[in-house]
C-alpha cells in the first residue's frame, strides 16, 4: 500500500539516492525546510546539554547548528519559495 496520500509534517522530506538523477529534485540536496531546521536546532541544544563528554568536534558542530549556521553548505528554505527556484546562486 502506498503512503502517497499520507500527511507528513512540513519538515519531513524523504531523500532517496535515485532522486539525484532527476533535475527537479536538485533542491533536496541544497535546502533544509525551515521547520526541520528549527527542530534540529532544538535537538542540537539538547545534545550539548546532555552529552558533555562528546568530542569537541561534535560539540562544535552542534554549537554551530544552535547558533544558526546550517551544516554541509545547506540553506534554510524560505517559506515563500517552493523548493529552490531562486536565481541568487
Amino acid at each position: 500500500m502506498s503512503n502517497k496520500n499520507r500527511s507528513w509534517p512540513e519538515w519531513y522530506r524523504l531523500i532517496q539516492g535515485r532522486d539525484i538523477l532527476f533535475i527537479e529534485n536538485e533542491y533536496k540536496f541544497k535546502v533544509i525546510p525551515a521547520g526541520l531546521w528549527k527542530h534540529l536546532q532544538g535537538r542540537a541544544k539538547e545534545l550539548l546539554n546532555n552529552r558533555p563528554t562528546a568530542s569537541s568536534y561534535e560539540r562544535d558542530h552542534w554549537q554551530r547548528i544552535v547558533d544558526g549556521i546550517p551544516p554541509y553548505g545547506l540553506k534554510v528554505e524560505d517559506k515563500n519559495s517552493k523548493g529552490g527556484n531562486d536565481e541568487q546562486d
